[in-house]
């Protein structure tokens, strides 16, 4: 068994035996093979699973193991592999016992084809209230409507980028529908970060961040958290900038 593996433990109890019957999900911490013959393992038990009708919760495991949506079984397996490695608490450089969890509960819903599939119809769900900025396209209007679309489109194509960094590209059809706005009022936005440097429109007609719009992305996430009144979407001028 490989370290990260998710394996069920059962006791052999009689069901009437004091306690009952165990059975509960582990993650393989180590492995290796015991004198006499037979392997020894370290079980990390792992917190129950939902009830079938429990609320899910909006985890992105996708993002967790930094792969895109569309990428194959191999690749999936190959990048849990080294994250897994990474985040392994063991490892005293950077072992990291909670990011271990998420990447270790990503694979196992993300590794089987039934599950993954049955995941997927949440996830694109998800997206869609996650990266939807106005509930009606009439709220798109206006300058602070303007600066909220501003910061939906960066954030839509930083999450693309980091997702996706061979093929980054997002076309306009695809920012209307994943923004919940029209793609005529996404042209005078559009512009504009393109025109700030904050993006780049390619031949294909796709955009895509630039190191600047990351950046700004990025400063943007930081003023809010650590501005709360601020954390509704909105836009704010950098210090020392002509504000978005």
């Amino acid at each position: 068994m490989q370290p990260g593996e998710i394996v069920v433990v059962e006791t052999c109890a009689a069901p009437d035996a004091f306690g009952g019957q165990l059975r509960a999900r582990g993650a393989v911490r180590w492995c290796a093979p015991a004198a006499g013959g037979g392997y020894r393992a370290g079980i990390e038990f792992l917190p129950a699973e939902p009830a079938p009708d429990a609320e899910p919760a909006e985890v992105d495991y996708y993002e967790i193991l930094q792969v895109n949506p569309k990428a194959s079984a191999e690749t999936i397996h190959r990048v849990y592999r080294m994250l897994a490695q990474q985040f392994h608490p063991d490892n005293q450089e950077t072992g990291d016992e909670k990011r271990f969890r998420q990447i270790v509960e990503a694979y196992r819903v993300l590794s089987d084809p039934e599950k993954r599939a049955a995941y997927d119809l949440q996830h694109a769900s998800m997206l869609h209230a996650r990266w939807r900025v106005f509930q009606s396209p009439q709220a798109a209007l206006g300058p602070e409507g303007e600066k909220r679309k501003r910061h939906g489109v960066l954030r839509a194509l930083y999450a693309k980028r980091q997702q996706d960094p061979h093929a980054p590209g997002v076309t306009i059809f695809e920012l209307e529908d994943l923004l919940g706005i029209p793609r005529d009022h996404l042209e005078f936005t559009l512009w504009y970060l393109k025109e700030r440097g904050l993006l780049i429109r390619g031949d294909n007609n796709r955009f895509q961040i630039t190191a600047a719009g990351v950046d700004y992305a990025e400063e943007l996430e930081e003023r809010a958290s650590r501005q709360p009144s601020s954390a509704d979407g909105h836009l704010l001028p950098a210090p020392g900038r002509q504000g978005l």
